[in-house]
């Protein structure tokens, strides 16, 4: 029961930060910039002594690279999955 729990409310987040951020741009295209332009946002305010771990990932391009939608979904299903069938083994 608790790994159907844990599927579910990933799905159920999921779905609600989708519909969060529709919500968010369609109001103010603002948002939409800040999203295409994650990496540069974050590199402006993440400190590089404080987070030298999100800056080494941040000089590393790994937020110039989105991944669809859908391949962050699965991404998180799939890490989901792997643990749930890590406890069944």
């Amino acid at each position: 029961m608790q790994a159907i729990m844990l599927v579910s409310g990933y799905v159920w987040r999921e779905s609600q930060l989708m519909i969060d951020i529709e919500a968010a741009v369609s109001r103010d295209d603002k948002w939409q910039q800040m999203l295409l332009n994650y990496g540069a946002n974050l590199a402006a305010v993440a400190d590089r002594a404080r987070f030298p771990e999100v800056n080494a990932l941040i000089d590393a391009g790994t937020f110039e690279d989105a991944d669809t939608i859908d391949e962050d979904f699965a991404f998180g299903l799939d890490r989901i999955l792997d643990g749930i069938a890590t406890l069944i083994r």
